[in-house]
């Protein structure tokens, strides 16, 4: 009598899964739960979000030939149809604080063919913070999600990014924006729009964002540098200004940190305002300023200078005055 032969194989390293599962562990860790859904739409839920994410306007779904159901009647050409309906599931069921994530394949055709691509989603939905004898209840919101794309960049060491107001059938008109890499779009992160949200029957507040997951690993950079904290002090000021309303706080950032030169260690939002005070069409802002020098300590004069240039950079490039 002979035991059958067992033969061992090596499987291959596969980038791409060890990328989604190092993505999941720090996801997690920011207190999103991993979904896992199929990989089936119906008609009306795609129709909000085709064409997916930075492809072609012709891209459409693609109609399975026979399918169990008319809820599941196309391949997904998004994650986030299926995580609403998570979230649904949950408000149906008392739990009304929802935060989820999924990695996985999406499906579309256009005139060059059948394609498929990878996206990571997320999903924050009805109460993100729980009352406390310290704090009032919170509701979702775009900055809870978009600060946790923000998070996921960070870990990621991805900094060479740029978030701008977009535009998209599923998302709130004013509450949505596209996040840039160079040309490339790495992603979309927005408030569902309010049609949506009737059509779903809640009044929960929902929002989501979605990345393209190949754009996202390409972005990381292949090497990391360690810079050593300077041994010298911080010297902090404010600047507060009055731009146009229209003037976004990244076109803002980017000129303070262009002025600031390699003496701007960092710099903050601490306060905004728009009202009758400083007129229509108008905002105030008071950005917290952090200079420091690697090789000595920076005296007044050197900060003055500095902050002299960035008033005047903000004059040009952004139409903003020194609030008097």
């Amino acid at each position: 009598v002979r035991n059958p032969a067992i033969r061992l194989t090596t499987v291959p390293e596969d980038r791409m899964w060890s990328f989604e599962r190092e993505v999941a562990a720090r996801l997690a860790g920011l207190g999103y739960s991993e979904a896992c859904n199929t990989s089936f739409l119906s008609a009306r839920q795609a129709a909000s979000f085709t064409p997916p994410l930075g492809e072609k306007q012709d891209s459409q779904p693609i109609p399975i030939a026979n399918p169990l159901s008319q809820e599941q009647a196309a391949l997904r050409t998004s994650l986030i149809p299926a995580l609403l309906e998570n979230a649904l599931l949950n408000f149906r069921r008392q739990n009304l604080g929802v935060h989820f994530f999924e990695t996985g394949r999406i499906f579309f055709q256009n005139h060059e063919g059948r394609h498929e691509g990878r996206r990571l989603a997320l999903l924050s939905g009805g109460d993100a913070r729980a009352a406390h004898w310290r704090q009032k209840k919170k509701k979702a919101d775009y900055y809870d999600v978009s600060g946790g794309v923000e998070a996921l960049l960070k870990a990621l060491h991805i900094s060479n990014y740029e978030v701008v107001p977009s535009r998209a059938a599923a998302f709130h008109p004013k509450r949505c924006s596209a996040i840039l890499i160079g040309s490339k779009a790495l992603g979309w992160v927005g408030e569902i729009h309010p049609d949506l949200a009737q059509e779903l029957d809640t009044a929960e507040p929902l929002v989501a964002a979605e990345l393209d997951t190949h754009v996202l690993l390409d972005a990381i950079p292949q090497q990391f540098t360690y810079a050593p904290p300077s041994p010298f002090p911080p010297v902090r000021r404010d600047l507060s200004m009055i731009a146009p309303e229209a003037c976004s706080y990244e076109k803002i950032a980017k000129a303070l940190r262009t002025a600031g030169g390699k003496d701007l260690e960092s710099l903050s939002l601490i306060d905004l305002y728009t009202g009758d005070k400083i007129g229509p069409g108008k905002k105030s802002l008071t950005v917290s300023l952090v200079f420091r020098n690697k090789e000595k300590t920076l005296s007044d004069v050197d900060v003055d200078k500095l902050f002299h240039k960035m008033v005047s950079d903000l004059e040009k490039k952004c139409e903003a005055t020194l609030r008097k």
